[in-house]
């Protein structure tokens, strides 16, 4: 059975929205409905604005005057203008008008099945018995045409009246045929089940359900139609999916100039998500294209930047912010106002993006680009808050660390997370009150941001009074020792390092030494050796060297000196600082075997002008180093050492022959 055209009805609804025929090409005014019923008969027949002919035909059946109705009935009864009926009928059909009934049945009749559909589509709404038992008698009239009985029982069908039931069983047909399709169809319509083409199941089941309600009908019909629904709608999905993925899998296989020209008929598609699809597919594009390929896809996006679908704004929006145009950043600041809380969002991070394009950083615009970010901080969505200070934060704009600091203190834990993220990127000397009231934070995030603030203050020593300078440094300190999260205090640790102050060395010298968390450990150390390195002061080295020497902490001063050695021979007063530190060095090496790590402090000595003493006592190390190198069983580098500072042995000397025997040893098989 054919189904009415969705258009009519469609078109008819919008004057119950008030929607009116939009505007033809060339600027021209669109025609106003009028209430003179004779003059809604002449707008009535313009068939080529559909939209206009439908709103007419409401107004005329809403109309209480005898000549509309006259009109309507007129209509009704010329089913040859087959627009202006389907029209009337729909309207009809809406308003459940029953004054028309005679021109609709009679129409069930008629040789157009475009206008029997209308028809019977109008009638079931407004069926009552009589009516229905005229139906019946239509039905089981053999004088009726079999197109017009089933007709009939489609409108029963639709009806959705308990009493339509037993017409329809009485009218099922013996012969196979169109009409007994038609029956059985409308019994599955009305009742909502699926009992096939069997006539005793379908008695049998009447028979079990005839003495219900009309409440109880109701109910097992709007079970049946929810269910009917919810079907329906997931098959629309599952097509609009496989939709979606055809159109991405033909753009995979586009080239660049093909994309570009494919994108904008995606965004007349009464579909979201393929306008969605497109809003994305402009936005990846924009990476791409040269500047004047970027201008379309710009224009794109303000377009679908109105899009009625929520979806669809927001991806548009986002995109906005990569595009190089006034007239997006300027469309962004709106969207940033709209009662939307997603829609604010994604006009923030586009701004933020706006905020980054090299065309945006004058004085002036950026201000305008930056105030709406600075404004979303205030916002009462808590969604808006963390973009913008998250955007904030990655954009570096120290206008924004008084309100960061105020967000310190926000009730929500995302909102404090997020301000101090957005505070380790912006802190300066002015945000550092805020920062300390903060760092009873329970929240262990919002403590290790911080702890990363506070070193960003204190890498500007020139910018801080000794007096914030301390306060910044014992707070540190007492992180360090007694913050309940381990991950805390192990950035505290890096953060001691980093500002690299020798006073902090006996806290981080407990802390690595304790019975820490190992990664609290790990990074307390790692800061020592980080101070030590900055303050290029060999003898604080050596004073350290003697604590671990102490402690007994031979790998700890082996590490010491290595890194710290390492780290000043980068230096332009390298020999300095490094002399007083190369005996130690060869010293712990050799002690612990590791006689790689003192050949090149010994090569270094042993080239240096000193005393025969000194020279002697150098090359009986060397010639220690050489031993451990033959217990590695490396004897062909042992060799090459020994023959490195022969010149330097002598002859007849001890340790010459103490040389002889290594070379020996080295050579044997």
């Amino acid at each position: 059975m054919t189904q009415l055209p969705f258009a009519c009805w469609i078109l008819a609804l919008s004057l119950s929205y008030g929607q009116t025929e939009p505007s033809p090409p060339g600027g021209e005014k669109p025609v106003e409905i009028s209430l003179d019923p004779f003059r809604l008969r002449e707008q009535l027949r313009i068939r080529d604005m559909p939209i206009l002919q439908a709103q007419a035909a409401l107004a005329l059946v809403r109309h209480s005057s005898r000549e509309a109705e006259a009109i309507v009935r007129q209509g009704l009864h010329q089913i040859e203008e087959e627009a202006t009926f389907l029209s009337l009928a729909a309207a009809v059909g809406i308003e459940r008008d029953i004054r028309f009934r005679e021109e609709l049945f009679r129409s069930l009749a008629a040789g157009r099945p475009a206008v029997r559909q209308a028809g019977a589509e109008a009638l079931s709404g407004q069926l009552d018995q009589t009516n229905i038992d005229r139906l019946k008698d239509s039905l089981i009239d053999p004088r009726m045409a079999t197109s017009t009985q089933a007709i009939c029982a489609w409108t029963l069908g639709r009806s959705g009246r308990k009493g339509a039931v037993e017409p329809l069983l009485f009218a099922i047909p013996r012969e196979s045929g169109e009409l007994k399709e038609a029956v059985f169809e409308a019994l599955h319509t009305l009742t909502g089940q699926d009992l096939g083409s069997d006539p005793d199941l379908w008695k049998a089941w009447w028979s079990r359900h005839k003495n219900l309600t009309n409440e109880r009908w109701l109910e097992m019909r709007l079970a049946h139609q929810a269910v009917k629904t919810a079907r329906l709608e997931s098959e629309l999905e599952a097509s609009r999916n496989r939709a979606l993925r055809l159109l991405q899998e033909l753009y995979s296989k586009q080239n660049a100039t093909e994309r570009l020209a494919y994108i904008p008929g995606l965004v007349d598609q009464t579909d979201p998500a393929l306008r969605n699809q497109a809003a994305l597919w402009c936005a990846e594009a924009l990476f791409a294209t040269e500047p004047v390929s970027a201008k379309p896809l710009g224009t794109l996006l303000l377009r679908l930047s109105h899009d009625t679908d929520p979806t669809v704004a927001r991806s548009a929006s986002e995109g906005l912010g990569r595009v190089n145009d006034n007239a997006a950043w300027q469309r962004l600041i709106q969207i940033a106002k709209s009662p939307s809380i997603p829609l604010r969002v994604a006009a923030i991070r586009g701004l933020a993006q706006q905020a980054r394009l090299p065309s945006n950083q004058e004085g002036t615009v950026r201000r305008k680009i930056v105030n709406p970010i600075l404004s979303g901080l205030e916002d009462p969505a808590i969604e808006v808050v963390v973009e913008a200070a998250e955007d904030l934060g990655s954009l570096g704009l120290p206008e924004a660390v008084p309100i960061l600091g105020l967000l310190l203190r926000h009730p929500e834990d995302a909102v404090r997370k997020i301000a101090a993220q957005a505070m380790e990127r912006v802190a300066n000397p002015s945000s550092i009150e805020s920062i300390l009231k903060a760092m009873d934070d329970p929240l262990p995030l919002v403590r290790f941001s911080l702890v990363g603030a506070m070193s960003r203050i204190l890498s500007q020593k020139a910018m801080i009074s000794p007096t914030d300078l301390l306060r910044l440094q014992s707070r540190l300190e007492v992180v360090l020792l007694r913050d309940g999260d381990s991950g805390v205090r192990a950035r505290a640790a890096t953060a001691m390092g980093e500002t690299g102050n020798p006073t902090m060395l006996g806290f981080l010298w407990r802390a690595s030494s304790s019975s820490e968390d190992s990664r609290v450990q790990n990074k307390a150390w790692a800061a020592m050796l980080e101070v030590l390195a900055q303050a290029a002061q060999p003898a604080l080295v050596l004073e350290w060297d003697k604590t671990l020497a102490a402690a007994n902490q031979s790998q700890k001063r082996l590490a010491l000196l290595v890194e710290v050695s390492s780290q000043w021979q980068k230096r332009s007063d390298a020999k300095t600082l490094l002399a007083p530190l190369q005996e130690p060095l060869i010293n712990v090496a050799l002690e612990q075997g590791k006689w790689q790590m003192a050949l090149s402090p010994l090569r270094e000595l042993l080239s240096t002008m000193t005393g025969e003493t000194q020279t002697q006592k150098n090359l009986g190390k060397w010639l220690v180093a050489c031993n451990f190198a033959l217990v590695d069983g490396n004897p062909t580098e042992a060799l090459k050492l020994l023959r490195e500072v022969e010149p330097l042995l002598g002859k007849d000397t001890p340790l010459a022959q103490q040389a002889k025997d290594l070379a020996k040893k080295a050579k044997a098989p």
